[in-house]
């Protein structure tokens, strides 16, 4: 896999070769310098996961994975331990006809917020949270 500056400094490379000889060679402007910390931001490895249903809606924070599938259930997993996963069914706690428009997961990924399209009676969005250490769904009734 390479990172974004490799595919830039091979980009200008290209591209100097393709200006004529005539032209003395000039500076693509990138400096190459390693840094104390040279970790990969990224990194991917394979996982044994096979979904119940297709997946509507996903959310990540601070190594934790939250995703919402079509049939009505979330699937909770923290990416560092992937042996621990659990599935909570939000279909339950809402109302029949809603329809999940986005989840939403704090920057620490403690704090998760479903927001449905059905409104409840007194005309406002319907909105359910649940904390990172519970399994257990929380309507929001008062929100600003």
């Amino acid at each position: 896999m390479t990172s974004i500056f490799d595919q830039y400094e091979q980009a200008s490379q290209v591209s100097q070769r393709a200006k004529p000889a005539s032209e003395p060679m000039t500076s693509s402007g990138y400096i190459n310098m390693q840094l104390e910390d040279n970790t990969p931001m990224f990194s991917k490895q394979k996982m044994n996961f096979n979904p119940s249903d297709l997946i509507t809606h996903v959310a990540v924070a601070n190594d934790y994975l939250v995703l919402a599938m079509a049939n009505g259930k979330l699937f909770r997993l923290d990416l560092k331990s992937p042996d621990h996963n659990e599935e909570i069914q939000y279909s339950r706690v809402v109302q029949p006809n809603s329809k999940l428009t986005g989840i939403f997961l704090d920057p620490l990924g403690y704090h998760l917020l479903l927001a449905f399209a059905a409104r409840t009676k007194d005309g406002n969005p319907e909105l359910v949270y649940l904390h990172r250490k519970s399994s257990k769904l929380k309507s929001v009734s008062k929100s600003r």
